[in-house]
């Protein structure tokens, strides 16, 4: 059944948004208390989501294409 669902550019895809999104729980906490800024913790947060997200979209288009 998940051998349906994922193909190899599918996989290749969740590979790369997953090596660039947000980082772990800890980071994110260590970062709202070094710059005791609620801005910079949310920032860290949305910011790689939003690159992984386009970069997976683009590398998935790039690969259907061909």
């Amino acid at each position: 059944m998940v051998m349906a669902a994922f193909t190899s550019v599918t996989a290749f895809t969740f590979v790369i948004f997953i090596s660039l999104y947000t980082p772990c729980i800890a980071t994110i906490g260590t970062i709202r208390a070094e710059t005791n800024s609620r801005k910079w913790m949310l920032f860290s947060i949305i910011y790689p989501f939003v690159v992984a997200y386009g970069v997976a979209m683009l590398i998935k288009s790039t690969f259907l294409i061909f």
